[in-house]
């Protein structure tokens, strides 16, 4: 089977807290885990990871694993299949423990082929491009309005094909802060807002947020602003190009605009700075 031909039926969303050890344990069904606060231990087939906000788990049904909490976290947790096969077991399936689970009773595990990182658990650290899909879902299984388990499917499907994208171009922080310094370097002279950014790159604006702080110290308005003064400063001190088209290629609203945040930035007026002559 194919990506685009999953069906997901979602039979439980929740945000839960574990204050104490879970497992060793099995799941008849699939399940997604999303950190919300706290950390944990979480071990799974023989691995180890340290579970923090933003960490992200699926895996299929069958497969022992523990989570320790040190000394709490808070989870969204989602039991699922990847097909309405099951559709009439609408009851959350407790997790069982490993001594007394029933290998027989287990839904069948689907073999994605085109997706094969998808076939074993998957643990993705910083996964918070997927926490606009999660919020949908748990809305849905919260409010519980007509249709809630389609649209919950719908939201899961896409949830699943983003995760894809990103499994699948590999983008890792490096690479993405590089995709972020590239496309504000591109429009910089426009006016750009962090949802703009985030729309253009298919990544939550408020994760790019919080990774540019975290590599640059400095916020995304920010570094748009930097980059935006910069280029200000070249224009003044290498052209004599009056203060008002200087202002029209940076995309201020006028001559003034721009006069007023160059002398906040700088604590000098457009005239002043040319007229000192360094950058």
């Amino acid at each position: 089977m194919e990506l685009n031909q999953l069906t997901p039926f979602i039979r439980y969303a929740n945000t839960l807290r574990f204050t104490m050890k879970r497992g060793p344990s099995r799941t008849y069904d699939s399940r997604m885990l999303y950190t919300e606060d706290g950390s944990a231990v979480f071990r799974i087939q023989g691995k180890e990871y340290r579970m923090k906000r933003g960490d992200f788990v699926l895996f299929q049904s069958g497969y022992e694993y523990m989570i320790l909490p040190s000394p709490e976290i808070r989870l969204t947790v989602f039991d699922f299949d990847l097909t309405e096969d099951f559709r009439a077991h609408t009851d959350f399936l407790t997790p069982c423990p490993t001594q007394r689970f029933i290998e027989a009773d287990a839904h069948p595990r689907i073999r994605i082929d085109d997706v094969p990182r998808l076939n074993e658990p998957l643990y993705l650290e910083n996964a918070v491009f997927l926490e606009a899909m999660i919020r949908s879902i748990l809305l849905e299984f919260r409010e519980k309005r007509m249709r809630f388990r389609e649209m919950s499917s719908v939201y899961f499907k896409e949830l699943l094909t983003e995760l894809t994208r990103n499994l699948e171009t590999g983008r890792d922080e490096k690479g993405l802060i590089r995709r972020v310094f590239a496309y504000a370097d591109e429009h910089y002279r426009e006016h750009i807002t962090n949802e703009m950014i985030g729309e253009a790159l298919f990544y939550n604006p408020n994760y790019l947020n919080r990774l540019m702080l975290r590599e640059t110290g400095m916020t995304l308005h920010r570094y748009v602003l930097e980059r935006r003064l910069a280029s200000a400063k070249e224009l003044l001190f290498t052209t004599k190009q009056p203060i008002g088209v200087i202002a029209v290629q940076l995309g201020f609203h006028s001559a003034s605009h721009f006069s007023n945040f160059f002398r906040k930035e700088t604590g000098m007026t457009p005239d002043s700075f040319r007229r000192g002559g360094a950058l």
